[in-house]
């Protein structure tokens, strides 16, 4: 009997077949990954610019810590929006209530808005300011 010295046409082309495969998938991985990616990146940079403006807000003096409107980030794109919500706080039975009175404690909330795979999303830090 003859002894053969290579491969087959048939085993050459399953073979390629096989790798196409294992190469196909790991393609389809790396392009899944860039997208977690992406979306991580975006939740984790409207997170930092929260706490930045969570950070200015309580660095004003009390009585100009106000309400701010829904405002475009400057950045290139636009791509993040901001609003600060203050709220009035008052202790009662050792809890903290939102009133419409003034009594020396502020609710501070920031949003950062954030367009996410064609669906706003959004970060919402809160944090507290006193007069004292």
């Amino acid at each position: 009997m003859r002894q053969r010295n290579g491969f087959t046409l048939l085993e050459t082309i399953i073979a390629i077949a096989i790798f196409m495969l294992v190469i196909g998938g790991m393609f389809q991985g790396f392009s899944f990954q860039s997208g977690v990616i992406q979306t991580s990146k975006q939740g984790t940079v409207a997170t930092n610019l929260a706490q930045a403006t969570v950070e200015e807000v309580l660095t004003k003096s009390y009585g100009s810590i106000t309400s701010e409107p829904r405002v475009s980030f400057p950045s290139p794109n636009n791509e993040f929006e901001k609003e600060v919500i203050i709220e009035y706080l008052a202790n009662v039975n050792g809890g903290l209530v939102v009133t419409g009175v003034d009594e020396e404690m502020k609710k501070v909330t920031v949003i950062v808005y954030y367009v996410e795979k064609g669906e706003e999303k959004k970060v919402q830090l809160v944090s507290l300011a006193s007069k004292y």
